[in-house]
């Protein structure tokens, strides 16, 4: 999350704040003063349906696996680019990560 301004503080009465990730956009608007002004999804309803399934499992496998603390970092800025190069990942989270992300696990 990144605040933007156009004035400094002490000028402004209120902030814009540009928020990825579902985990962030919820809870950043789950804040009594917060307000989403829009949102955008590229994928499908189905895309969407089946990226909540495989990462709902990701999920698990950290659990499982005794990796609970990796959870935010899906969520995280870099999400599962940090994941990659993350030390500690087990190796069937790694495995099920081109499931999750099919777009970007090709290799050159």
């Amino acid at each position: 999350m990144m605040p933007f301004r156009v004035v400094d503080d002490a000028h402004a009465d209120s902030t814009l704040w540009y928020v990825a990730s579902q985990p962030a956009i919820d809870a950043l608007s789950s804040l009594p003063d917060a307000q989403v002004r829009a949102a955008f999804d590229v994928r499908s309803p189905a895309e969407a349906k089946r990226s909540d399934e495989l990462q709902a499992q990701l999920l698990q496998i950290f659990c499982e696996s005794g990796h609970p603390e990796l959870r935010p970092v899906l969520f995280g800025r870099w999400g599962h680019t940090a994941l990659e190069f993350a030390s500690g990942v087990p190796p069937q989270a790694k495995a099920w990560m081109p499931r999750l992300f099919p777009e970007t696990s090709h290799r050159c």
